[in-house]
């Protein structure tokens, strides 16, 4: 449980900040019944020898004298956990050669970069790039950071792709030239303060009744706001902080368009109350309505959960047993992941969780119970899985055995279902196809032998099962992904067998007591560009000293 904290800020800083590596199309349904398995937004980037093979215009050539850093592991943790992507690295622009650049007036940002996607513009990394006028932004990119782009003073205009899930804070702030702004039509995460001081944001054409809006988002709204006030029709999406603090405000009307209300949207309104929240929003932030009348008037008694209209918006974390009612058709976000509760019971009618089934994280939760008359889920012994138990989503962290031995049925399991598991063994199955990523993290595991038909150890698949003893893997992995092994403190042994062919960078970090690896194939492996010598790794301890120290930081690849 050290890590314990660390691990969760992975988790659940999917709304906040960091940056990417598992959990993608075909890791598992990472959302959960009757969602999106990648998520509003996300596209596979395509080929990488291709960049623009799956659009309709080619991409231009990359600005020479951009710098790209490969992102942390826990950058990469956060990308693949809140992006749905199978990345096992992944680049973030974080800077410019100024005197390279210096008449560069067109900026263009790669898909790819050696390779390997580009997802993230850094913090304040192309800030006070005074020349370029315009900007094209890959596909690829989810995450525009803190200052990314403040201070271009020349830039006019910008396009944000579909893909782009987050604009952090001062983004685009002090462009004086930017007028012109698109952004996606999806339930993406802007700052309020975004675009502060920039030309759009002072365009008294942008504001209407008090709220800017920048295309069809609304950024943030004056604090002087009073009374009943109507979203603009067409909107998709409000800012974190939108309303941050108006106290005069009373109610608020939002319109069919909407699908995103961001994190502390309305926090601290004290006299709003009049609160209905349309169908067609998917995503409510964390503390989206806290420290409003809407809120303080929720009843938090019955059954430990507080509702603004037909979502969850909050829940008593001390609560024995929560006991999600009837009718209740969205969660907000994290709203399951700082709880403490022993039981959880999930009606018939709700079918959206967004990452919420990844997010019941309550460390003393011995039971999920749902209704039999639930389209999408069903449990059995207190374990959570879809209707017909082909997917195991969740394994409540407290329930204490020996062993558990998953249900014939289930072909996957999904990201983080054992999380934090009191189970010291479990048998999987012959028809086990695909185990996603993190699935036995932080858990009390010793033993567990994985199955023939599973080919890939995804990220973070054993991340600090420190009491994990002995594994066995299947005749069918083919690849180990990034930290797939991170903190295995007690593995001491272990046999490769000759279907695997890839190694993913950092893939046994701190396997400290890991004295010994047996590669049944030797022959034919590179790390990064290096060739290892088969003779060294045909010794077993020769073999684990080039895994775990000398080649630790680079992939390996075989064939």
């Amino acid at each position: 449980m050290k890590k314990f904290s660390a691990l969760l800020a992975a988790l659940v800083l999917a709304l906040s900040a960091l940056m990417l590596v598992a959990c993608g199309p075909g890791s598992g349904d990472t959302d959960g019944p009757g969602t999106d398995t990648d998520g509003p937004g996300v596209v596979d980037p395509g080929d990488p020898d291709d960049p623009g093979s799956d659009t309709d215009d080619p991409e231009p050539a990359a600005t020479p004298g951009l710098v790209f850093e490969l992102l942390s592991e826990q950058e990469l943790a956060y990308h693949n956990l809140d992006y749905g992507h199978t990345y096992t690295a992944a680049y973030a622009v974080t800077n410019y050669d100024v005197e390279e650049t210096e008449d560069v007036t067109d900026l263009v940002i790669p898909s790819y970069h050696e390779g390997i996607p580009v997802v993230a513009i850094g913090v304040e990394a192309l800030a006070g790039f005074a020349t370029i006028e315009s900007v094209y932004l890959p596909r690829t990119l989810t995450t525009i950071d803190d200052g990314a782009f403040a201070a271009c003073t020349a830039l006019t205009a910008v396009t944000i792709p579909d893909n782009v899930r987050e604009i952090g804070k001062v983004a685009f702030s002090y462009c004086e030239k930017l007028t012109d702004v698109t952004l996606p039509q999806s339930d993406i995460r802007i700052a309020r303060d975004a675009f502060d001081f920039s030309a759009c944001a002072l365009d008294e054409g942008n504001t209407e009744n008090g709220a800017l809006y920048i295309d069809h988002i609304l950024i943030r709204a004056d604090q002087s706001v009073s009374g009943e006030f109507a979203v603009r029709e067409g909107t998709v999406a409000i800012a974190d902080e939108a309303f941050y603090s108006c106290k005069q405000l009373t109610g608020v009307t939002f319109p069919d368009s909407l699908l995103a209300i961001g994190e502390s949207a309305f926090s601290r309104c004290d006299r709003l109350s009049g609160v209905s929240i349309p169908t067609s929003v998917t995503r409510v932030g964390r503390d989206a309505f806290r420290d409003t009348a809407a809120y303080d008037a929720s009843d938090t008694a019955a059954g430990g959960c507080a509702y603004i209209g037909d979502v969850l918006v909050a829940v008593d974390a001390r609560a024995d047993t929560l006991e999600i009612r009837e009718g209740t058709r969205l969660i907000a976000d994290e709203v399951l992941a700082y709880s403490y509760n022993r039981k959880i019971v999930i009606p018939a009618g709700l079918n959206e969780f967004g990452d919420n089934l990844t997010q019941i994280l309550s460390p003393d939760l011995e039971e999920i119970e749902v209704s039999a008359r639930h389209e999408t889920l069903s449990c059995e012994d207190g374990v959570l899985y879809n209707k017909d138990k082909t997917v195991l989503y969740r394994y409540p962290s407290a329930r204490a055995r020996d062993t558990f031995a998953l249900p014939d049925s289930v072909t996957r399991i999904a990201d983080y279902a054992f999380l934090m598991a009191q189970v010291k063994e479990v048998v999987l199955g012959d028809n086990v196809q695909d185990i996603g990523c993190g699935a036995f993290s932080d858990s009390a595991l010793e033993r567990i032998a994985i199955p023939d038909g599973v080919a890939v150890l995804r990220d973070m698949l054993f991340y600090n099962c420190d009491l994990l003893e002995s594994v066995t893997l299947g005749s069918g992995v083919q690849k180990i992904g990034t930290v797939a092994f991170d903190y295995c403190l007690s593995l001491t042994a272990l046999e490769l067998p000759a279907s695997v062919t890839e190694i993913a960078q950092h893939a046994f970090n701190y396997c400290d007591g890991l004295g010994n690896v047996t590669f049944a194939q030797a022959e034919g492996w590179t790390a990064g560009k290096t060739p290892v010598d088969a003779a060294a790794l045909a010794d077993p301890a020769q073999a684990a000293v080039l895994l775990t120290e000398t080649y630790l930081g680079s992939t390996w690849t075989r064939g």
